[in-house]
């Protein structure tokens, strides 16, 4: 995802990649919130113009692999900042019970840190066909702006095209506003608004 020190020259009020037009002052320091996930902050002066983008990212590699057991710990701090706090045994039991129609990937630092989890689903409504949904996604507060959440995106969606799924969906919490900028940034559109109704049987 690292693209240091390349240039992008934009005519001034042009469209980046199909998003939609911003116009911006003369050199300043900016961090794109709609790109928060793709690409980092990005310095640029305008000339002759042009909108210079400068990319001065220092990234590091991002690995993604499958959630081991002596990942767990990671799993539970990354659930809590998603705002699911439960106990080491709660998630390991919860593990278990996943089959072949699921997803759990971890990404790691070059320091072997974990950086994001997503959990994906394959199922199969009578109503629309055969569908990957993502249950959770989450990328730690010191990971932020760095790619991992459009990696694991990546992941889930060469996951479900293998599968033969038609689709990919997601849901995501009114409140989580970035989420809103990330997704449309990826290319997912806005399908419904639902609300959800639960009870607890025990």
């Amino acid at each position: 995802m690292s693209r240091q020190g390349k240039n992008i020259q934009l005519a001034a009020g042009s469209r980046f990649a199909g998003r939609p037009t911003y116009r911006f002052a003369a050199t300043r320091q900016i961090a794109f919130s709609f790109f928060d996930e793709i690409l980092p902050p990005l310095r640029f002066d305008r000339t002759a113009g042009l909108i210079h983008f400068r990319i001065t990212s220092t990234h590091t590699p991002i690995t993604v692999c499958s959630l081991a057991t002596a990942d767990l710990p990671i799993a539970v701090k990354l659930l809590a900042q998603l705002g699911y706090s439960a106990s080491t045994r709660a998630i390991a039991s919860r593990i278990r019970k996943l089959g072949d129609a699921d997803l759990l990937l971890l990404t790691k630092d070059d320091e072997g840190k974990g950086t994001g989890l997503i959990h994906a689903h394959a199922l199969c409504p009578i109503e629309y066909g055969f569908t990957v949904e993502i249950l959770a996604l989450v990328v730690a507060a010191t990971a932020r702006r760095q790619g991992v959440g459009a990696r694991l995106i990546r992941a889930a969606e060469q996951w479900a095209r293998k599968l033969g799924a038609a689709r990919l969906i997601v849901r995501s919490n009114v409140v989580r506003k970035e989420s809103h900028q990330f997704y449309p940034a990826l290319g997912y559109a806005l399908a419904k608004t639902q609300r959800v109704y639960q009870k607890e049987l025990r």
